[in-house]
């Protein structure tokens, strides 16, 4: 019957525990506000198996492993026999073979579950329909523009974590042009105050598709070395076909899903369309700027997988991806499996075995691209690391990883339990079940930059999960990381029916940690206990200092020694009304703060909040100034600190406001100050909240929508709106 190929097809397509633990984990803490029992019944363990195989290894779930020969359009270059890098937790690949059996528990054995929940294009045969990833289309000759004179001025950049290294954004000046990337290509503008105006563009059509059938969304650009370089998001619709048993004639039961097994369609058409996945690949344009009036593009290239992060430092861009492989996999053929970059021909080389190791679980790799600046034609190296990462920082000359971890403890307890699904440990207790108990942690690569070439380095493990990039940074042969330690309780009961349910233990308060590592990633320090019941909200490392904001109801910024990196310690602790979402060195013993009034009682947020520390005595750390702004509830720069310009030599804060506006303020003696607020008119583009920078004695509010409004800044009047 349906119900037992259904089954059996679950059990074949079937997550390992740890992911199925960590999304029944994540669940309930989402739910413990509400405290209400919830009862895991199979189906729906049934449901969160298939849904864990589709979103966390969609792309390697379904490939369909064929054990035949195909030929081969991608270079596979030669295959040395030792690996480039020896980190004692990686397993480097010997060959490609070996590669293959590290994915291949992660693939299915067929090409359509015909017999179980799931299936392909039946009218191909129970296969996908190949992807057409044949090469970069032919490269025409880019549209020149009439141009104007150059005018120049000292101007801000991008804000980025770490100096000497750009990160991409939507909207980059050299000083005398504004480039403004949005759904519809570049514009470039000549940045003259009051006379600025779009003097080129360069237009979506004029950087090619990989896939001449893929969608494509932009990600972000960098000026470097009069080069403009454009890195976008392609991405493909894949189908996928559900079986709807009632339209195919014999109706089935929907408590047990049994089906008519000769109801089989002969064709999609008969298919009820279900959902698809999408697959990536990210391309990257590059543009000779040296006259911006006339940009001419030298390369269209690709790395194969959907877009991650990226970094410029030291005359390379390195681009890090995402890669799955795609939905046929042929064991014999390793360009199926094997990650690769097209160069400006449309050729494909295959990153080598010498470049590929395993650092974790799953199907996916972190793929990383160099590509020097001054040499654009093709990706100079690549580096393949099977296994899924989280938050990337780059200190110039290493990009660290981190991936999600866990340790999980089970334990047979008695218990006592409450009307609100919550219980108690009691060795008296009424009950037995399963005490579950799941530890967070965090694990780390450091991949080397040395000459250019990303190689894998180090790789270590510690307690806790860092809030985002900020949470890492590199000083002196050393990385410190500041994490949240969460340890999660929960008792699982079993019922008669085959089902169980879970009982929450409300013991699981956070606390706060800072681990110093060495380049071995080996831990060396370690401040531990550090806010009890709190989560880190933002942090900043300034040399021998770390910076971090704690929230539960009130702000506790805490100065950190880390001069001795074997015995970190608090120096100094200062308790405020909302918390920091942002820090930023102000320079003369000061530290910008950008975050949310809240409420001392509940924790509920007031709106944006503007703070200035007083470090000079970081044992005494002091709130100089601040400012609740009422009317702003909401910023993206509380999660992105590029939409945020924070210029201490102009005494000048930039940030969007809301949805629809960007507001500028001023510090001084006399504290903050708000200085204007442009309000932008309707648009249609998702990121319509604006971005500011100032060229000289003017300020730029750039909607990338299609509007620049400039602003003088000795009078801090608005002196022209400019469409593009």
């Amino acid at each position: 019957m349906f119900e037992d190929d259904y089954k059996a097809a679950n059990d074949a397509l079937a997550p390992s525990s740890e992911a199925e633990q960590r999304t029944l984990a994540s669940m309930r803490r989402a739910d413990r506000s509400g405290k209400k029992p919830r009862r895991i019944s199979v189906g729906l363990r049934n449901a969160i198996t298939a849904c864990l195989c589709l979103l966390l290894a969609a792309p390697a779930v379904f490939g369909a492993v064929k054990l035949a020969s195909k030929p081969s359009e991608r270079t596979n270059p030669a295959e040395p026999t030792e690996y480039s890098a020896a980190v004692p937790n990686a397993e480097p690949a010997g060959d490609y073979s070996e590669v293959f059996a590290w994915l291949r528990p992660t693939l299915s054995d067929t090409a359509s579950f015909r017999d179980g929940y799931f299936w392909y294009d039946a009218s191909n045969g129970g296969e996908i329909e190949k992807s057409a990833y044949e090469g970069v289309r032919a490269i025409g000759a880019p549209t020149a523009m009439d141009g104007v004179k150059a005018c120049s001025g000292d101007h801000s950049d991008t804000n980025v974590q770490v100096e000497g290294v750009d990160e991409s954004d939507i909207v980059k000046t050299d000083g005398r042009y504004i480039y403004v990337l949005n759904n519809e290509g570049v514009a470039v503008l000549k940045a003259e105050g009051a006379d600025t105006r779009a003097v080129a563009h360069i237009y979506e059509s004029e950087m090619p598709l990989h896939n001449e059938e893929a969608g494509r969304s932009f990600c972000g650009m960098y000026l470097a070395n009069g080069k403009l370089i454009v890195i976008a998001q392609e991405y493909k619709h894949l189908p996928i076909y559900f079986r709807d048993p009632i339209v195919y004639g014999k109706e089935a039961d929907t408590e047990t899903n049994d089906a008519n097994e000769s109801a089989e369609p002969e064709s999609t058409e008969e298919c009820y369309y279900c959902f698809g996945w999408f697959r990536g690949d990210t391309m990257v344009y590059v543009f000779d700027v040296g006259d911006p009036e006339r940009p001419e593009r030298i390369s269209a290239l690709c790395v194969e997988g959907s877009f991650n992060d990226s970094r410029v430092t030291d005359g390379r861009l390195y681009v890090i991806t995402s890669y799955s492989p795609d939905t046929e996999v042929y064991p014999d053929d390793p360009s199926t499996f094997i990650p690769g970059c097209f160069d400006n021909d449309g050729k494909c080389e295959l990153t080598s075995v010498s470049n590929i190791a395993r650092i974790g679980e799953g199907g996916s790799y972190t793929y990383i691209a160099a590509l020097d600046v001054s040499d654009p034609s093709a990706f100079s190296d690549t580096l393949a690391l099977l296994g899924s990462t989280d938050t990337i920082y780059c200190s110039g000359t290493s990009i660290y990883l981190t991936m999600s971890n866990y340790e999980e403890k089970k334990e047979i307890v008695r218990f006592f339990t409450d009307d609100d699904c919550e219980c108690t440990i009691d060795a008296n207790g009424d009950h037995e079940g399963t005490l579950i108990t799941w530890y967070e942690k965090t694990g780390i690569c450091r991949v080397s930059l040395a000459g250019g070439k990303p190689v894998l380095a180090a790789q270590g493990l510690v307690d806790g999960t860092c809030l985002n990039q900020f949470s890492l940074d590199e000083y002196d042969g050393h990385l410190r990381i500041a994490v949240t330690k969460s340890v999660s309780h929960w008792v699982e009961q079993a019922l008669e029916d085959g089902g169980e349910i879970s009982y929450f233990v409300d013991d699981e308060d956070e606390v706060n940690a800072v681990y110093v590592l060495n380049s071995d990633l080996v831990t060396v320090g370690r401040l531990e206990g550090l806010a009890k019941g709190e989560l880190i909200k933002s942090v900043r490392f300034m040399g021998d200092i770390g910076y971090v904001v704690t929230f539960r109801q009130t702000d506790p910024l805490f100065s950190i020694d880390l001069s001795v990196p074997a015995s970190p310690k608090v120096m100094g602790k200062l308790k405020i009304p909302g918390f920091s979402e942002y820090l930023h060195g102000w320079g003369d013993g000061l530290l910008f703060g950008f975050g949310q009034m809240a409420d001392t009682e509940t924790g509920g947020t007031q709106g944006i909040k503007l703070s200035m520390f007083d470090i000079s005595d970081p044992t005494n750390v002091k709130e100089r100034a601040s400012l609740h702004i009422e009317n702003i509830d909401y910023s993206a720069a509380e999660y992105d600190h590029k939409a945020i310009l924070v210029a201490p030599e102009r005494g000048l804060i930039g940030f969007p406001a809301e949805y629809d506006s960007y507001a500028i303020y001023s510090y001084g003696e006399d504290g903050f100050a708000e200085k204007a607020r442009i309000v932008f008119g309707d648009s249609d583009w998702c990121g319509a909240e604006g971005k500011g920078l100032y060229i000289g004695s003017c300020f730029y509010v750039i909607d990338v929508a299609g509007t620049v409004y400039v602003i003088d800044l000795n009078a801090f009047e608005l002196t022209a709106t400019v469409k593009f």
